[in-house]
């Protein structure tokens, strides 16, 4: 028979592994409760990541379709302005060369009229040409520019020459540009840079290959060099840099403009991108 203290030590003990077991069960229960609250806070976590993540991407696509819808936008309206530039030529220019031929009339030079009649015919029909196409051979943007220089060449009376420098691996008949780029700088040099000037004036039309996608190109001319005053010429440039950019969005960067050091004169050189029409 077990006493009274014995009973009361049984009792003791097993009150204690109770407490002991009830202990244990309330730490698991919180270790559970504190795991789930863990899981759950990085859930939360996970969950404002991916909202903060799909807002920005979000945010993201709308800033890239307002550019792309701007660039968009400001490519026809500049292809609208070089199509006005290009269907007017300078009307200074074919007023001077009408009075050029009928000076050459009064002089009684028939052969003479009828060359420069027919240099100038072609050339405004290559004008019109081109205000119809985004992209044409190299070559025939060369011809149109030679055609050019000849016509305002027998307007001045040979007071200016020129000459094209053009790279031998070049293929001019299969390369694609945008039609007149080089045109207005060879117009500025004729009609501005070699104006009131002493020595003869010439004119280099250099075309180097850079690499496989980009051409050079350089205009050089000895005239007065580059003095920009009216805002009409910035004007000018400022079309010819978006012309560039349009065409892609490195080549703006490689225009430069600028007097010659070592002689009298203007440089102007940029980089052309060829036009992937395949």
């Amino acid at each position: 028979q077990w006493n009274t203290t014995d009973k009361d030590e049984i009792i003791s003990k097993a009150e204690q592994k109770a407490q002991i077991k009830y202990q244990d069960q309330v730490i698991q229960a919180l270790e559970q409760k504190n795991y789930f609250q863990n899981l759950r806070i990085k859930q939360n976590r996970i969950l404002i990541f991916s909202i903060t993540i799909g807002f920005l991407l979000f945010l993201i696509a709308l800033y890239l379709l307002y550019q792309r819808k701007k660039l968009k936008h400001q490519k026809k309206q500049i292809e609208l302005e070089q199509k006005i530039l290009r269907s007017q030529m300078n009307p200074h220019f074919i007023f001077n060369a009408l009075t050029a031929i009928q000076n050459k009339v009064m002089e009684n030079n028939p052969l003479h009229t009828a060359t420069y009649i027919s240099r100038f015919a072609k050339l405004i029909r290559q004008n019109f040409n081109f205000t119809q196409k985004e992209f044409v051979a190299l070559e025939e943007d060369l011809d149109a520019l030679k055609n050019y220089m000849a016509t305002q060449q027998m307007r001045f009376e040979n007071k200016f020459e020129y000459e094209f420098k053009i790279d031998e691996k070049l293929s001019p008949d299969f390369i694609k540009i945008p039609p007149m780029l080089l045109q207005p700088f060879v117009e500025n040099a004729i009609e501005h840079g070699f104006k009131d000037i002493s020595h003869k004036g010439k004119i280099e039309i250099i075309v180097n290959q850079e690499n496989k996608e980009r051409l050079q190109f350089k205009i050089i001319d000895n005239g007065k060099g580059f003095h920009p005053k009216s805002d009409e010429k910035l004007h000018a440039l400022e079309i010819i840099k978006t012309r560039l950019k349009l065409n892609n969005v490195n080549d703006e960067a490689t225009f430069t403009i600028q007097n010659r050091t070592d002689f009298s004169g203007t440089e102007v050189s940029f980089l052309l991108t060829l036009a992937n029409l395949g």
